[in-house]
């Protein structure tokens, strides 16, 4: 998924799909399946929406550059929290309540921020670490190769959208001045080619947007970090039992289907075993799962407007098929 144009748009569509969804999801958990949502949207978006989305083993926000997971808020009595555990503070999600929600996914959560993942991402060549608490500095001064390179492009007129982010920012071509506005299009190709970007930074561009984020960050990079982290950690509790599997890989193109439908999730779906795309936001994106060779045939539309399949139906769809290879 994507970030919302800006932080006071309406967001209830995608909320609702999640929310009609969320038996399909169920069972996938149920199945001992993790279940994680990655999106390009800001961390202050993501925190604004969790009551609304389906509960997951994982969320991830800023095209990869932050991993959260949810807690139960039941602790032991005297039990403290430090900095370095990664609690969000003053945070608690309570789930809105819909027909079919399970007692456990309605309960209040918490979230706890994957500091493994955070102090990657804060090196000096990548995002640093200024952006996550110190918001109120001025962009200018705050260190990274990431804001480094906002700097470059600030003094050449864009204007950069950094609010709610840490490990990333945007171009938007609606806020730029005419003059930019009016070869955003050839900007957006040569970002596409990494034209003049650092070699230590990556980019997605989507609906008139370009994301910079670190290059280890990006949402195929950080799909492969949790099916790592969630089924190696498996493997690994198995014991004996795992050691018959224990020469096939685990990797994303082994282990990992998706769903999807943005020309910024085109890197993660190709690498997957499998991308499901609920629907189609742009025609890039048709073409793309249309042409079998370029695609690999792993992109399957399944919105089919003709018999009815579109929006929370072809969602579910996609839920089911995604079931149905996992039995």
């Amino acid at each position: 998924g994507n970030d919302a144009p800006s932080e006071n748009s309406n967001e209830n569509d995608d909320e609702n799909d999640a929310a009609v969804s969320s038996s399909e999801q169920q069972r996938i958990q149920k199945g001992g399946v993790p279940f994680v949502l990655i999106s390009g949207m800001r961390t202050t978006t993501l925190f604004q929406r969790l009551p609304y989305l389906p509960r997951a083993d994982a969320y991830v926000s800023e095209s990869g550059g932050r991993i959260f997971y949810p807690r139960s808020i039941a602790r032991e009595m005297g039990e403290q929290e430090t900095e370095e555990d990664g609690v969000v503070k003053d945070l608690v999600i309570n789930p809105v309540s819909y027909a079919g929600i399970s007692t456990e996914d309605s309960a209040p959560f918490e979230l706890v921020e994957d500091m493994k993942w955070r102090q990657k991402i804060s090196r000096p060549d990548a995002a640093g670490s200024d952006g996550y608490d110190n918001n109120n500095v001025p962009i200018e001064r705050w260190s990274g190769k990431l804001w480094e390179f906002s700097q470059t492009l600030a003094e050449r007129g864009y204007v950069l959208d950094k609010s709610g982010y840490a490990t990333a920012f945007r171009i938007n071509r609606k806020q730029q001045n005419p003059m930019l506005a009016s070869t955003f299009d050839d900007f957006l190709k040569k970002c596409s080619q990494h034209e003049g970007i650092p070699v230590e930074l990556g980019c997605s561009t989507n609906l008139g947007c370009v994301d910079i984020y670190p290059k280890m960050s990006g949402k195929k990079n950080c799909a492969a970090y949790l099916v790592e982290r969630f089924l190696h950690n498996d493997k690994e509790e198995d014991g004996d039992d795992a050691q018959e599997d224990a020469q096939q890989p685990i990797s994303l193109a082994t282990h990992a289907y998706c769903l999807c439908d943005d020309d910024n999730d085109v890197e993660m779906a190709l690498a997957c075993r499998a991308a499901y795309l609920p629907s189609v936001t742009s025609e890039s994106m048709r073409a793309l799962a249309a042409d079998a060779e370029r695609s690999g045939g792993k992109l399957i539309v399944m919105e089919d407007a003709t018999n009815g399949i579109v929006e929370c139906r072809a969602t579910e769809n996609a839920l089911e098929a995604i079931i149905g290879k996992l039995q």
